[in-house]
């Protein structure tokens, strides 16, 4: 095992940032007219990555997600003190961000391999 520079996980880990910043800045903007909540947003940077960068870049933007989305939009906003059901809320979401981030790398990874 070498532990050397690895550019594709650089740049999957940079455009999984990248993805969820603009993310965190679109639902900023429009989280009062959002009766959902912003969290569903969250799973946009996951779809991205995962069909941009295959399974890591979506794990990736998973894990870059969880605790963005759960400081800024998860009530108690602003904090790290989350109620029981924010805590749920934040499970559910890293679930969906795992399964989507397997589904859409694997799928990627069928289309991208030669006949």
């Amino acid at each position: 095992m070498t532990f050397g520079y690895d550019e594709q996980l650089r740049m999957q880990t940079v455009l999984a940032a990248a993805v969820t910043c603009a993310t965190v800045l679109f639902g900023l903007a429009f989280a009062p007219a959002m009766s959902f909540g912003v969290l569903p947003l969250f799973l946009v940077p996951v779809m991205i990555s995962a069909d941009t960068g295959r399974t890591r870049a979506g794990l990736i933007a998973t894990a870059i997600s969880v605790p963005v989305a759960a400081y800024i939009f998860v009530p108690p906003a602003w904090s790290f003190d989350l109620a029981p059901d924010g805590i749920a809320r934040l499970a559910l979401f890293a679930a969906d961000g795992i399964l989507i981030s397997w589904f859409v790398g694997d799928k990627r990874e069928v289309v991208d391999s030669p006949a």
